[in-house]
């Protein structure tokens, strides 16, 4: 049974136990076609696992849950077998996405801060982060693009999703007046919506689209593809 958000932040925000036993109900509320974009992620990442080789690996950064390497897997024919890891730096996330898998033994978790983590040069052949990058810090984020890149096969893709500000000052000004009417339309009040914008300062730092696609050709990607938008959230796939 998906719990509803209540959750009111004290301080700077956390991915703690309360944020991840509401989280699914709190993200499908938060961000704009939230379920278009899953299906997206998911129907790139089959396509890609399903090409080639029938075993390949696969890198969730930011996995929370395990929703997305759930679904990608489920999402797959039998014959195509895909091992995974799951990377995130809440232990409270860990502990739910290990309760999902249980049992599963091609999926492993690592509780660990992406940017702290070895990544195999080569291995992977789909690497996601959905709603992640913008959590890391600007000035340790081009390196982390650069890892990624570098673990990827010849063949791979890597799957970002982000939040992302206007390219102006006026197009910015529209889209979080969007937004927060979005989120009151969607059942929050305007002191939720406040005390999380409060809270989430200095935490998610959120860059233009055009900037996100340059650090991404700055880290090597030969080809930075939009493949989904939805007011201020966007999500590319990028080629090695």
């Amino acid at each position: 049974m998906t719990i509803k958000d209540t959750y009111v932040p004290d301080g700077k925000w956390k991915f703690n136990k309360e944020v991840t036993e509401v989280f699914p109900d709190m993200i499908s509320r938060s961000i704009p076609g939230y379920s278009n974009m899953r299906d997206c992620v998911v129907m790139v990442a089959n396509k890609v696992l399903s090409q080639g080789e029938k075993h390949s690996h696969l890198l969730d950064l930011g996995c929370s849950r395990g929703d997305t390497i759930y679904e990608v897997l489920d999402s797959l024919a039998p014959e195509i077998q895909v091992n995974c890891i799951g990377v995130d730096s809440s232990g409270d996330m860990i502990l739910k996405a290990e309760t999902l898998f249980e049992g599963w033994d091609n999926v492993n978790f690592v509780c660990n801060d992406i940017t702290d983590i070895d990544i195999t040069p080569g291995k992977f052949k789909v690497i996601t982060s959905v709603l992640t990058a913008q959590f890391v810090a600007l000035d340790v984020r081009q390196n982390l693009f650069e890892h990624i890149h570098s673990g990827l096969s010849h063949d791979g893709v890597f799957i970002v999703v982000e939040k992302v500000l206007g390219e102006t000052p006026l197009s910015q000004g529209l889209l979080v007046d969007i937004y927060h009417t979005f989120k009151k339309d969607k059942g929050y009040t305007d002191e939720q919506i406040e005390e999380k914008r409060k809270s989430l300062q200095g935490v998610l730092v959120p860059l233009r689209a055009s900037e996100n696609e340059s650090m991404l050709k700055d880290a090597g990607f030969t080809n930075v593809q939009r493949f989904w938008q939805c007011l201020n959230f966007a999500g590319w796939i990028a080629f090695k």
